[in-house]
């Protein structure tokens, strides 16, 4: 999970320090009863979705951070990874269960963008399979220079004192916003603690391996009896989203263009992630595997994202068209049904949706809408 330290808003007395910024928590929700597959739990576990299709992933409480999940494509000759993970000795861990599989080498790791939840691993499978060759968006080198350096030594001076809230609070009885602490939030906290000491621990000294194979709209990698397109899907939750299509088994492997239960909305493009989304629909996969969250088995979760960036978007143009400021657009909309459909009755994931999806949204939502109305001489409100 890519994270950021800002300071935010939750109500007019309270102001909370704490993680945020490009990915989100990945626990099962109740809001798509019928939408996903596999078994629940705390400890890690490998699933197969489909014939040498295998997807690992964590189901750590829902948190202020997780673990993305990974993907197997297991081919004659070789193996095709898609994405890797936040520290290098959870992605050893990850190849020890795949050699366990088969003994194929990596050919190929598809990072499908360039946060750290998805990519730090990249340097274990280098010391794994010298030959891998590191597949990105052409943006990917870039951003990882201009904005992943900075978010990532922002991260290292901010989980500290991050972690030290949290002690705080799980022993004060209160979350980040210093309301009861659930039994589900402090699961959630007491996960982030041990996610935020290992962060520490590994990430500062971890090597950057920069993809090598570069796309720009579409990469074969696949043959024609079984074909592996990798489509670039962004702007979205970054400009260097990538998805991966496998029509042969009806699935798409979507990255962080798909997380569940909660959308993370901060910095995000959402014309681009609502056409990105339109995309996915468009390929009808019987199987989607998201970036964050349970593999799904219907476009369910997917329509119900999609409508809710839609809505945000349209209330939100809507606002900055009137000439309203961030701030009073925050004001004029309300979104506690979306909220609800999100967060069900779960307090802990209605202060993340607040946080995560509700704030960040809004801005993004606001950000892109100015940028689109100030024409020529004309100056956009602030």
């Amino acid at each position: 999970m890519w994270l950021l330290l800002v300071r935010s808003s939750m109500t007019p007395s309270t102001t909370v320090r704490a993680l945020t910024v490009a990915a989100l928590i990945a626990t099962p929700a109740s809001v798509v009863s019928d939408g996903t597959l596999g078994r629940q739990g705390a400890a890690p576990y490998l699933q197969q979705v489909a014939p040498d299709v295998y997807v690992w992933q964590r189901t750590e409480p829902s948190g202020l951070a997780v673990y993305a999940n990974n993907v197997f494509i297991i081919r004659e000759n070789d193996v095709i990874v898609v994405d890797t993970d936040m520290r290098p000795s959870i992605t050893r861990g990850i190849i020890a269960q795949l050699k366990k599989l088969t003994p194929k080498p990596v050919s190929h790791v598809i990072n499908t963008h360039w946060h750290d939840d998805h990519f730090v691993g990249n340097a274990a499978y280098r010391e794994a399979y010298p030959g891998v060759r590191f597949v990105g968006h052409r943006s990917t080198s870039e951003d990882l220079r201009t904005l992943g350096a900075p978010n990532r030594k922002g991260m290292i001076d901010g989980i500290p004192p991050m972690l030290d809230q949290l002690r705080k609070g799980l022993a004060a009885g209160q979350n980040l916003a210093g309301q009861p602490l659930s039994a589900e939030a402090r699961a959630a906290h007491e996960a982030d603690l041990i996610w935020g000491e290992a962060y520490l621990k590994e990430v500062p000294a971890a090597a950057v391996i920069e993809p090598d194979v570069l796309v720009d709209q579409q990469l074969e990698l696949g043959t024609p009896a079984r074909p592996v397109t990798v489509l670039h899907a962004g702007p979205a939750h970054t400009r260097a989203d990538l998805i991966v299509h496998l029509p042969s088994e009806g699935l798409v492997i979507a990255g962080d263009v798909l997380i569940h239960p909660i959308p993370l909305l901060g910095n995000a493009n959402l014309t681009g992630w609502i056409a990105a989304l339109d995309r996915i629909a468009g390929l009808k996969p019987k199987l989607l595997v998201p970036g964050h969250g349970p593999v799904m088995r219907d476009l369910g979760y997917l329509s119900l994202t999609r409508d809710f960036l839609a809505d945000l978007r349209a209330r939100v143009t809507e606002q900055a068209g009137r000439g309203a400021t961030l701030e009073e657009t925050r004001k004029a909309i309300d979104l506690s049904a979306w909220r609800a459909k999100f967060a069900g009755d779960s307090t802990h994931r209605a202060f993340i949706f607040g946080f995560y999806t509700a704030g960040p949204g809004i801005a993004a939502a606001h950000a892109e809408a100015v940028k689109k109305t100030a024409g020529p001489g004309r100056w956009p409100r602030p």
